[in-house]
């Protein structure tokens, strides 16, 4: 059930892609999203990854889908405001939950989705998104990882 609302709002995004970027819904499903990602199940996690990379791809420069023309559709810069705009809002809860679920719960086939939402939100807000991990790193429990491993891996992203 949770994977076909996850399903058709890619659809909306698609096929609606103004509306639904500006609409005041979009706020509380970034935030179902970011609750749905604790679940345990492949199919609507993997439907979750899937909207949160089309809709963080609205936020570069080249749309994720292709226009009727043959050409690729530019996305305008009040729906790349917009994306970063929602991505500063929910961002830091929307890594914790990510890096979490890749470290503890998903299963192994999210993790190429999983890093493309992670990948999405450096390419959006670099600082920021090197921030948050840098934070989720911190609530790790004492001994998951070394203080040297830690040291190592924030300096890595923030190369």
């Amino acid at each position: 059930m949770i994977e076909d609302f996850y399903r058709l709002s890619v659809d909306v995004l698609l096929f609606h892609t103004q509306k639904a970027i500006f609409s005041e819904l979009m706020s509380p499903i970034i935030l179902a999203s970011c609750t749905a990602l604790t679940l345990l199940k492949e199919e609507p996690l993997m439907a979750v990854l899937h909207f949160l990379r089309d809709l963080l791809a609205y936020g570069l420069d080249t749309a994720p889908s292709s226009s009727f023309n043959g050409g690729r559709n530019t996305n305008t810069p009040e729906m790349q405001a917009q994306v970063k705009q929602l991505l500063g809002t929910h961002g830091e809860v929307l890594v914790q939950r990510i890096m979490t679920g890749m470290m503890y719960s998903f299963p192994g086939e999210c993790f190429p989705d999983a890093s493309g939402v992670v990948l999405g939100t450096f390419q959006l807000a670099p600082a920021q998104t090197a921030a948050w991990v840098a934070t989720t790193v911190g609530m790790l429990p004492q001994g998951s990882i070394s203080q040297q491993e830690q040291e190592r891996l924030l300096n890595n992203i923030n190369q």
